[in-house]
């Protein structure tokens, strides 16, 4: 998609013209296919063109309305655009040529702030009111397009990516130590959160009013897990109008005219997703190009309920669709650190799922070379299509005495007494037994602990556990309310899974798009009933029942989970040289050392030498992944010019 950024001088100085341009050369990648610049007096808006749809063929922006009263620069894809048409009173066929900004724009004059309870698809956008002076920016509900903003009293500034922001002149250089820690501990945390102090995201279903005295007020306007439950007539109906709502948004992400491929694992999420475009694709006498993860080492050791290696389902899917082309992603020339280093150089920040990072900029490089324009991706699946559903309980009908028909309730459940008293009674007795055993096996007060590359001191210094609880989230990840556990995976409000696509994607070239990332879809899942989800023992019934007949029962009803690099033990002694080099720079750096715990880092590393287990693995995945990614980024600011801020200092 394309690109955006701005400027606003809040205490009235006219934009510094080199100010935006500085900005628009950082980011020229965003915009292969054109550039706009517009300014007036204190403020700037500026535009960089990817073409993604038929109708950013001929997208010019920023643009003006009629009366140049209102500027807007966008970032948007518009899956609506017909119904728009419609409540716009656009006549006939006149809306076909208007532009995906246009549109929005005349939304914003009909609607005002409210015109993104209308807009449907994947957008970021920034208007300015020249009459009252203020600037509105918007993103769409799921935060697909990345937008990052600074604010102080003398100016604003917001752009596709952070790198836009650190080439202002007046732009602060520091790293943010919370976002340090919560890449560390695995914790999303706040989610407007980046990896330099001042700079934060505009987080997915908000909009952020900015007013020329300074005065900001940002809002939250989608919350799908409010709505009312769903109530259809039958199982069926709900298998139906689940296809259907998948369907249409697996359709509306594929148009464009450019070449389509997808990521495909042996898992229900992406093989959905490619199930679905590969019989939209067959239909045209398209083929379908599908990019799986491979591991380049024997995995000697197993872990319950997951399966690594992805290619004999793929296979199976290959034989299934008919009409797919699969490139097996091995990973043999990017090292884990290439792939940290990479990141790094293009999202400004260390990631929390480091360990996938040298196989996906191995995927967007194979990509890109076979001229792949969108890539589906499903990334987003767990808490919506394919949400596990959870055994119900029992015992609110009976503490209540609602014992009428609870027998036959009861077998619909599980076919037998057994299985309804283990699953339906035992199971949600025992599950905050469960929870108060797992916090006291480990350190239950700092639990991350157990998993974390993170010094203890520098984690109290940042009162990280107080911060955890005063957001509520749950540092052991274990629920006893599935209902909870639900809303923490999907993290709606705060997500920045599709931020990170988007960065990544404008720096191949690749317009990258999530059908299980679709609000409608996703509001659609949030009000099936839980009994659609789990059925008699049966996890993800909704998502398996939809796609028989599109996907291999082999796939389909296969129980286990993928899970990518997991040799990345094998991978790690690989490069244990390189490492070492890394560890004795961060050891020799102030901050790097303080905040991650290296000596620790060493023995991980020092334990692969004698074999390749399942614990050593996964202290890779936790430990070392994660642990040298943020050392690599805090070795950024080792320069005596840039003020290191210490919590426990200050």
């Amino acid at each position: 998609m394309s690109g955006i950024y701005g400027y606003f001088s809040l205490d009235g100085r006219p934009v510094d013209r080199s100010a935006l341009e500085g900005m628009r050369g950082a980011m020229a990648y965003w915009g292969p296919d054109g550039a706009g610049l517009w300014h007036d007096g204190n403020v700037g808006l500026g535009h960089l063109l990817r073409h993604a749809t038929h109708e950013s063929l001929q997208e010019q922006l920023p643009l003006r309305d009629s009366d140049g009263g209102l500027i807007i620069t966008a970032a948007a894809r518009l899956d609506n655009r017909e119904e728009l048409a419609t409540q716009l009173a656009l006549a006939g066929n006149n809306h076909t040529a208007v532009r995906d900004g246009e549109l929005i724009l005349r939304a914003f004059q009909k609607w005002g702030e409210d015109c993104v309870l209308h807009l449907r698809g994947d957008f970021a956008f920034a208007i300015w009111e020249s009459r009252e002076r203020r600037l509105f920016l918007a993103q769409c509900p799921c935060g697909v397009s990345s937008l990052y903003y600074h604010a102080n009293p003398r100016w604003f500034a917001f752009a596709s990516c952070v790198k836009a922001l650190l080439a202002v002149p007046e732009m602060p250089r520091r790293p943010n130590l919370l976002r340090v820690a919560q890449v560390l501990t695995a914790w999303s945390g706040r989610g407007n959160l980046c990896g330099y102090e001042g700079i934060v995201r505009l987080e997915p279903g908000h909009t952020l009013t900015i007013c020329a005295g300074g005065q900001m007020r940002k809002r939250r306007y989608w919350f799908p897990e409010t709505l009312a439950p769903l109530e259809l007539k039958s199982d069926d109906e709900y298998v139906e109008a689940f296809r259907e709502q998948f369907t249409r948004a697996v359709r509306v992400r594929m148009r464009g005219g450019r070449a389509v491929g997808g990521t495909l694992s042996g898992g229900l999420d992406s093989g959905s997703v490619c199930a679905l475009a590969a019989r939209e694709l067959r239909a045209e006498g398209r083929r379908l190009a599908a990019f799986c993860s491979v591991p380049l080492h024997k995995i000697e050791f197993e872990l319950p309920g997951l399966f690594f290696d992805e290619q004999p389902l793929v296979e199976a899917n290959r034989a299934h669709f008919g009409n797919l082309d699969v490139q097996y992603v091995r990973g043999e020339r990017i090292s884990p650190l290439a792939g940290f280093a990479r990141v790094l150089e293009i999202c400004d920040e260390p990631g929390h799922g480091a360990v996938n990072h040298f196989w996906i900029v191995d995927m967007l490089e194979q990509a890109r070379a076979r001229g792949i324009g969108v890539l589906l991706t499903g990334q987003f699946g767990n808490g919506g299509v394919s949400w596990t559903g959870w055994p119900e309980s029992l015992w609110p009908d009976l503490l209540h005495g609602r014992w009428r028909g609870l027998w036959g309730r009861a077998r619909k459940l599980q076919p037998t007494a057994a299985m309804v008293f283990r699953r339906h009674l035992l199971r949600p007795a025992l599950l905050p037994l469960r929870e108060s055993w797992r916090q006291r096996k480990g350190n239950w007060q700092e639990p991350w602990l157990n998993y974390s590359a993170i010094r203890t001191e520098f984690a109290r210094g940042l009162n990280l556990r107080e911060r955890m609880q005063d957001t509520g989230h749950n540092p052991s990840f274990s629920f006893s309310d599935p209902h909870q556990e639900r809303l923490a995976v999907m993290n709606l409000a705060e997500n920045p899974v599709g931020c990170g696509w988007a960065e990544l994607g404008a720096a191949y070239g690749l317009d990258v798009r999530d059908p299980t990332m679709d609000p409608e879809l996703i509001e659609f899942c949030l009000r099936v009933p839980n009994s659609q989800f789990y059925h008699r023992g049966q996890t993800r019934w909704l998502l398996r029942r939809a796609m028989d007949g599109l996907l291999p029962d082999a796939v389909r009803l296969n129980p286990k989970r993928g899970k990518q690099a997991m040799d990345i033990g094998y991978r790690i002694r690989a490069s244990a040289h390189e490492l070492r080099e890394v560890f004795e720079r961060m050891e020799r750096s102030a901050l790097a050392n303080e905040a991650v715990d290296v000596p620790h880092l060493r023995r991980v590393l020092d334990s692969l030498q004698y074999g390749i287990n399942a614990q050593n693995t996964m202290e890779c995945v936790t430990l070392i992944t994660r642990g040298t990614m943020v050392g690599m980024f805090l070795l950024r600011f080792d320069s005596p010019e840039i003020e290191r801020p210490l919590p426990w200092s200050r």
